[in-house]
């Protein structure tokens, strides 16, 4: 009795861990309101960072700063994020930036909605299993 609930202690923290995971998505096409110059997307690294790790889901934009000579990320506690098993998708709605970002399943390709007029999508990769 005492292994088996040790047992499944153990199945359950595997379960949980195996579900965490953190994404860099990086954007390789951009339709936004304003026209962009053609290299805008190589010389500002447009990108996602998406931290699944903790109970607090965090989504991070990232783009370089000339100001600082690097790349910089803004960080956004994600308020809702939704599983559509359909779509093979998950949705994650950060409403005090007013974006959202959709992470295709099947082939971890991205779509970030700003909420302003512009849609950015690309590829992920599993930074952190």
């Amino acid at each position: 009795m005492k292994y088996g609930l040790l047992i499944a202690v153990f199945i359950a923290l595997q379960c949980s861990v195996a579900a965490a995971a953190t994404y860099e998505c990086k954007a390789t096409k951009a339709d936004t309101a304003v026209t962009l110059p053609k290299n805008y997307l190589e010389q500002y690294q447009h990108s996602l960072k998406l931290q699944e790790q903790t109970e607090v889901v965090r989504v991070g934009r990232c783009s370089f700063a000339q100001s600082m000579g690097r790349v910089t990320c803004d960080w956004y506690d994600v308020d809702r994020v939704e599983f559509d098993e359909r779509a093979g998708l998950k949705k994650y709605y950060v409403f005090s930036a007013q974006f959202n970002l959709q992470i295709f399943l099947a082939n971890l390709s991205f779509l970030e909605d700003n909420g302003r007029g512009g849609i950015y999508w690309g590829q992920c990769v599993v930074a952190e299993p």
